[in-house]
């Protein structure tokens, strides 16, 4: 037995070697990401998304399509330190802590040789990560909060239930799924995936341990619905629901599948013509089918026919029986529809296709919104400040095309690692990251690269976690993140002469 190990079993502390090898990381990515805000400060908006987010709450309105909660916090934040900074540090230190918070809970047993140096680097430059920390848009916050629930799902505990561990991954969960709702289904994924690979494995421990996990998006989504029928209940009187544009949501990703029958199930009198004129079937148009201006889209043809305008829940709800119709009709064109916006994801000219737009440079800032900002903070904006460029949108402007082979090749990597490792940690990083990427064509109609800012997180924790590996016998009897599992190693390193995770 080592020294170290001799200390631990007779109750003496143990120095964190882990711990304070970080320390080093810490400081060189704190100095990445104030160099990088340095060099590029500026808040970046997309309009009608951040609109509605910075005027939830005021005058009674609460956008019943998006993330209200997390508008209202966004608000409170700009209107009360008026300074449109302030959130965009908030974000950077969120990336900052999801970093230490994967050294913290994967790190234990591993091979420090400055890994985590490397890791909170990575997070700090990523371009896709940086420049959405300047936009004033939910997806970074959820994605945040996302990963944190994976890493610790990851880093759970094997020994007596940890309050805080279990606290910990519900806030996480919850929080990610008020931010955005489309984490609910993904959360589920990824728990099971991970009891998947546990039974893969019969590894009952794990399995056993992860179980109470799936609470977690139930609980998320119960949170929402009940804050939903408060806010909403003289709008939607006696309704309960999460998003309310979901139904047509849905029938615009899906519309590649719908026919006139469809339609005309649900009570929309349509001819074969006016369908003919939606062009359904042409996959870049199925944004139009939801926000085009024209009469003959999809939703405003409903809308016109129920004599409905705006969030009306009678629209939704024929949205959904359309789809329903659709798919009882033919399945096979849904998962024929699912499959080639997965493929989209894969070809790097998609992910530029849309760009100007999704980084809010193709068109200028409403008056209006600019002086809704400017009461908070006077002379922040002009209406052409969307125009400016800076240098995190001009990198990723630069990168944007590698991200499709890189997460197709952490695509495979991770279910190749769900198949195969018995490393817990591994296995949860890879499930989030399949969950994240399996389920984005279920919600986008076209390549959004922010909806894949967990996936680019989790990827960087994976090959952190691939690449530092484990130490050898001697090393692994220092202290890790809980003090069960560190009796529970030197027990089976003095059993059987080999740490617990090799075989």
């Amino acid at each position: 037995m080592t020294a170290t190990a001799a200390s631990a079993a007779s109750g003496q502390p143990v120095r964190r070697r882990f711990g304070i090898r970080t320390l080093p990381g810490w400081l060189v990515a704190a100095l990445l990401l104030l160099a990088g805000y340095a060099l590029d400060h500026h808040p970046r908006f997309m309009l009608g998304d951040s609109e509605s987010y910075l005027r939830s709450g005021l005058g009674g309105f609460y956008p019943p399509d998006r993330s209200w909660i997390y508008g209202v916090l966004v608000r409170e934040i700009v209107s009360r330190t008026h300074s449109l900074q302030t959130y965009i540090l908030l974000q950077l230190v969120g990336v900052l802590s999801l970093g230490l918070l994967a050294v913290r809970r994967l790190g234990a047993g591993r091979r420090p040789v400055m890994a985590s140096a490397w890791l909170l680097a990575a997070l700090c430059c990523d371009p896709l990560v940086q420049a959405y920390a300047r936009f004033y848009l939910s997806d970074l916050s959820a994605a945040l909060l996302f990963a944190a629930f994976v890493v610790q799902l990851a880093g759970l505990p094997t020994g007596a239930c940890k309050v805080g561990a279990w606290t910990g991954l519900a806030a996480c969960g919850v929080g990610a799924i008020l931010c955005r709702i489309a984490y609910a289904p993904i959360e589920v994924v990824t728990v099971a995936l991970c009891l998947a690979a546990g039974l893969l494995r019969r590894d009952r421990r794990a399995v056993v341990l992860l179980l109470p996990s799936l609470l977690v998006p139930v609980a998320g989504g119960g949170v929402l619905a009940a804050a939903n029928h408060v806010v909403f209940a003289r709008q939607y009187p006696g309704e309960i629901f999460l998003n309310r544009f979901s139904g047509i949501f849905l029938m615009s990703v899906f519309s590649p599948a719908i026919t006139a029958p469809d339609i005309r199930s649900a009570g929309i009198a349509v001819t074969d013509d006016e369908v003919r004129d939606m062009r359904l079937e042409d996959y870049d148009l199925r944004t139009d089918q939801i926000w085009g201006t024209e009469p003959y889209w999809l939703r405003n043809r409903i809308l016109s026919s129920l004599h409905a305008q705006g969030y009306d829940a009678r629209a939704d709800h024929t949205a959904s029986r359309i789809v329903h119709a659709a798919f009882r009709r033919d399945p096979a064109a849904f998962v024929r529809v699912y499959a080639n916006g997965l493929l989209l994801y894969a070809e790097p000219s998609e992910w530029a296709h849309h760009l100007i737009t999704e980084m809010g440079m193709d068109r200028a800032l409403d008056d209006s919104f600019v002086g809704l900002v400017g009461g908070w903070v006077p002379h922040a904006l002009t209406p052409r400040r969307a125009f400016k460029p800076s240098l995190w949108p001009l990198l990723l402007t630069a990168t944007i095309r590698l991200y499709a082979t890189l997460l197709a090749i952490g695509l495979f990597g991770a279910l190749w690692m769900l198949a195969t490792t018995r490393d817990r940690a591994i296995r949860a990083v890879s499930a989030g990251l399949v969950a994240d990427l399996l389920t984005v064509p279920l919600y986008s109609s076209y390549v959004i690269p922010r909806y894949l800012l967990a996936a680019v997180l989790l990827g960087w924790c994976l090959l952190w976690l691939l690449g530092s590996g484990r130490r050898p016998v001697q090393a692994v009897a220092t202290q890790p993140a809980y003090p069960e599992e560190h009796e529970a190693r030197l027990e089976l390193i003095g059993s059987s002469g080999r740490p617990p995770g090799l075989r």
